[in-house]
């Protein structure tokens, strides 16, 4: 997270500094930017897309669990999680919606 943050910002300010501010080295974060991308990274940004296309398609109401059943109904498995749409969602900032609790008007208190 912090080499990531390192990253993003080394265009404003030296390398040198964000690491002595985030409290990283440089060489640690050069050696992050050299290694390949790991397969559980792999599998979670493809995970993600499915995971916003199932979203995206429940016209953004679905949450994980229905998410996690649209996907295994869908043939997508993952590694061992239960359900993975949790772990994503919060990351893609994905968030189903709910409606409000109906409330027959006859029952709210008068003015």
């Amino acid at each position: 997270m912090k080499f990531e943050l390192v990253d993003a910002e080394k265009a404003n300010f030296p390398v040198g500094v964000l690491c002595d501010v985030l409290d990283v080295s440089r060489s640690g974060f050069y050696a992050w930017k050299q290694r390949p991308s790991s397969a559980h990274s792999k599998a979670d940004t493809a995970l993600t897309v499915e995971v916003k296309a199932a979203h995206t398609n429940s016209g953004k109401r679905y949450g994980s669990p229905r998410i996690h059943r649209a996907l295994r109904k869908k043939g997508v498995r993952s590694r061992a999680t239960s359900t993975p749409s949790r772990r994503i969602s919060p990351r893609a900032a994905i968030a189903g919606s709910t409606t409000g609790k109906y409330v027959p008007a006859w029952s709210l208190p008068r003015a």
